[in-house]
């Protein structure tokens, strides 16, 4: 008996239950391994062996290749947010909906130090986070400033604060105060705009001039400090260009404090002006419903149409805003560069399908924006420019809009479902020189 031959001594068949799982077996693999247990002749079975070697070696090569790239998208991300946050995502996105390899997702999760994250979304999340901490992308306001120069911009975020709460009770310098990334964008040297990262950015927020360089921004607790260039330079009137958006959320019947704005709902065979007694203000409920679904308002009588108005009271938007300026109507006017007022909504009667969308200007219900569908779609004035957004507001500050269906017939309702409403006002606010 020779060397080799002692190793084909056991006769005894293999009888234990296979313990590879065969989900896990690709299909190439389990024909590979189907031709070595069958096939009668040794060349075929040298010829599948041969296959099964080289196939491992191709899934090898993938598997390394995939390696490499990840690694080089991950280091042109650590490199450059901004531009390769999306693009990383998108190839992700792409790579896992064509190869499921355990390898290469096990891989995503780790960091270029070597954290390994438990989920590949939490990675993502992470970065996210990060970028939104750091990039300055979001506009805060635009300034003209009559300073001559590129002055330096810098952004203090903090909670909190003297400026935020009464004086008694905010802690000296506030809570979480923080220098956070900011960036100015030069127009010209005598104008910027300010942005800051999303994460800071306050939405319905107060404006102060606080010093001959300094604005803050109040949003709840949540303020920023924006100082702009040398406070000794800076003591010139300014103009900002500011733009915010009004709705209903928020809104409490029967109350203008929370929200100075109020939704109404009638059943008329005329448009109603806004003054009209006939109109009837939407319930909580109905308030919440418009806020996060669809409020319907149904006429069955003849002849009568379901409408729904509402008054945006932008003038004391405005005072809110920015208490320091007391002005009239007149002169709240002049700062107004545009209006956007837009809603959601669809109707119906027994014709078929329509939800009409006005606004109010000069004593009358104008304009024809429709929807015929049934499905509810976005109706809009958009971007209208100053003068004629400045005749939109009315002599006691409001702006009127009116979304109604057309009339019943006695059998099938008029039915108006509308959801969300807004008015987003742009404003050129002269602030003075301090004393």
């Amino acid at each position: 008996m020779n060397e080799i031959s002692k190793y084909y001594r056991d006769p005894t068949p293999i009888t234990e239950e296979n313990w590879v799982e065969v989900i896990k077996i690709s299909g190439k693999h389990k024909t590979l391994a189907t031709w070595i247990r069958e096939k009668m002749y040794g060349i075929d079975v040298r010829e599948a062996l041969a296959r099964l070697v080289e196939q491992m070696s191709s899934d090898l090569y993938d598997d390394r290749q995939i390696a490499i790239a990840l690694d080089k998208l991950a280091k042109e991300l650590q490199e450059k947010w901004d531009s390769d946050t999306q693009k990383i995502i998108d190839e992700w996105k792409n790579t896992i909906g064509g190869v499921t390899v355990d390898s290469e997702l096990i891989n995503a999760r780790i960091d270029l130090h070597g954290f390994v994250y438990k989920t590949l979304k939490k990675r993502l999340d992470d970065m996210q986070s990060k970028i939104e901490n750091l990039d300055a992308t979001e506009s805060v306001f635009k300034l003209t400033h009559n300073q001559n120069c590129y002055p330096a911009v810098r952004a203090m975020y903090h909670e909190n604060g003297l400026g935020v709460k009464p004086l008694g009770d905010a802690p000296l310098g506030g809570t979480n105060v923080k220098t956070i990334a900011c960036e100015a964008e030069y127009l010209d040297k005598n104008s910027l705009t300010v942005k800051v990262p999303l994460r800071y950015k306050l939405s319905n927020c107060t404006v102060n001039r606080i010093a001959s360089n300094q604005y803050l921004l109040v949003d709840g607790v949540r303020a920023l400090t924006i100082e702009i260039g040398n406070e000794n330079k800076a003591n010139v009137e300014t103009m900002m260009d500011f733009t915010t958006t009004m709705d209903f959320k928020n809104k409490v019947t029967g109350s203008v404090i929370e929200n100075p704005s109020i939704a109404k709902w009638a059943h008329d065979s005329e448009l109603l002006l806004p003054n009209s007694a006939k109109y009837k203000e939407l319930t909580q409920v109905y308030y919440n419903q418009l806020n996060s679904d669809v409020f319907t308002v149904n006429a069955t009588d003849a002849d009568k149409r379901a409408m729904m108005l509402s008054d945006f009271n932008v003038l004391e938007n405005f005072k809110r805003k920015f208490p320091s300026f007391t002005i009239g109507v007149n002169e709240f006017r002049s700062y107004v560069r545009a209006i956007n007022v837009a809603t959601y909504a669809k109707g119906s009667n027994s014709t078929g399908n329509k939800a009409s969308f006005k606004v109010f200007v000069e004593n009358a219900w104008v304009g024809s924006e429709t929807n015929t569908t049934d499905q509810i779609k976005g109706l809009r004035y958009n971007q209208v420019n100053a003068p004629i957004a400045q005749k939109y507001i009315q002599n006691d500050g409001f702006v009127h809009s009116l979304v109604y269906a057309e009339p019943s017939d006695g059998k099938i309702s008029s039915s108006l479902s509308n959801g969300y409403v807004s008015l987003e006002y742009k404003l050129e606010i002269p602030f003075a020189p301090l004393k």
